[in-house]
């Protein structure tokens, strides 16, 4: 099946790398803030052509007198370093906790398409690309690199989409496979991971926006929700500072520096409301912290609680254009200081484009989808006077 192929090949790239210390932080942008400006306007009066010397005189001193107040020049725009900025509706927030909170009001009922990337090891990672509908529904399509499958030397395409709570997937094909099917294309609808509880899907998952990499998993969740997921990250965040101004495909946008836990992500995955840092004295069950369960479980939660760097590129309109991390940096806390160090880095990119964009992602037809087991079945494929349409109630 393709996706223990590819774990297998992925826990084979990992191993050579393993004893490698991980160095692919996100590159720090020097780039600074523009001082705000201070736009000022004057208003120009004139006297009388025909005033005599001694009244010119007169008006000349009153206007020295009034120099401090008045601007330099009449009409002009002038950069005054001590002057306040002013207040442009239409500025983006200079505030990072302004600008993630209002990114966040901008990502729902919003079509978007998008890219994603994690590198995994140096020379090896993964690349797809997404577009997603204003009701949700989401189509992702990635690549087989050549030499990845011997069954594709030349490399493959695969797909999946997630329409109305139903995942169909389509894995590559042969054309022969593809002959045999009758099919021009061959869909299965998949089984999601049923989700254990938010913890395991958090941690699985990396925070949600693993989805955008289902080379990756070993069964495609639910349901997902990139931008969705993009936000829960924002909500989590906590020490933002702005690093600087950076182009994202040709659109200026702020850099957002943050920090965010697993334990962040969870609490967001449960709707908990934020305890502003406060944590109790004793253990997570026992208020003498006596039993050893509940201290080893309190132990588990602090390793949670530690914060890993996120960074986010939000431009003037406050949509998100990107947002980053280190899905080792993510884990290292469990893996405890030393471990976690030696952890090679494993840098996660989601790129978001064409916000609000006429896209549909719609369910595959159901002439094209099959049974799982003639795409996953080796070489057990039907002929076509063997194989039927898949005929089920998603379709």
């Amino acid at each position: 099946m393709l996706r223990i192929r590819l774990a297998i090949a992925l826990l084979a790239a990992l191993a050579l790398v393993g004893a490698a210390c991980g160095g692919g932080d996100a590159d720090t942008a020097s780039d600074q803030q523009p001082e705000p400006e201070a736009t000022v306007a004057t208003q120009a009066g004139s006297d009388d052509a025909s005033t005599d010397v001694s009244d010119a005189v007169a008006v000349e001193d009153d206007v020295e007198a009034a120099a401090p107040d008045a601007p330099d020049d009449a009409g002009s725009s002038v950069d005054r370093p001590d002057a306040p900025p002013v207040d442009r509706p239409d500025a983006p927030p200079v505030d990072a906790e302004a600008l993630l909170a209002s990114a966040i009001t901008t990502l729902d009922g919003r079509s978007v398409r998008g890219e994603a990337n994690v590198e995994l090891a140096p020379g090896f990672e993964f690349s797809t690309s997404f577009e997603s509908d204003a009701d949700g529904d989401l189509a992702v399509l990635l690549e087989l690199p050549p030499g990845m499958d011997p069954e594709f030397p030349g490399g493959a395409e695969a797909e999946m989409r997630y329409v109305g709570g139903v995942v169909y997937v389509r894995p590559p094909a042969t054309a022969e496979t593809l002959t045999e099917l009758g099919v021009d294309e061959a869909w299965y609808v998949a089984e999601p991971v049923p989700g254990a509880d938010p913890m395991s899907d958090v941690m699985g998952s990396g925070g949600g926006v693993m989805c955008a990499f289902p080379q990756m998993l070993d069964a495609p969740p639910g349901d997902c929700d990139l931008l969705g997921e993009t936000g829960a990250f924002l909500e989590a965040a906590s020490e933002p500072e702005i690093v600087g101004r950076e182009d994202v495909r040709g659109v200026e946008a702020t850099r957002v520096r943050f920090q965010v836990s697993l334990l962040d992500l969870v609490g967001e995955a449960l709707g908990m409301e934020p305890d502003n840092g406060e944590t109790s004295e004793a253990g997570a069950f026992d208020d003498t912290a006596s039993d050893p369960f509940a201290e080893g479980l309190d132990q588990i939660f602090g390793f949670l609680d530690a914060g890993f760097e996120v960074d986010a590129w939000i431009d003037d309109e406050s949509l998100i254009r990107r947002l980053a991390f280190d899905l080792a940096s993510m884990f290292a806390g469990l893996a405890g200081e030393d471990a976690g160090a030696q952890m090679p880095s494993s840098l996660v990119t989601l790129e978001f484009y064409d916000f609000d964009a006429d896209i549909s992602v719609d369910a595959p037809p159901p002439e094209m989808i099959v049974h799982e087991a003639l795409l996953a079945g080796g070489d057990d494929y039907a002929t076509s006077e063997e194989s039927e349409p898949y005929d089920d109630d998603y379709s």
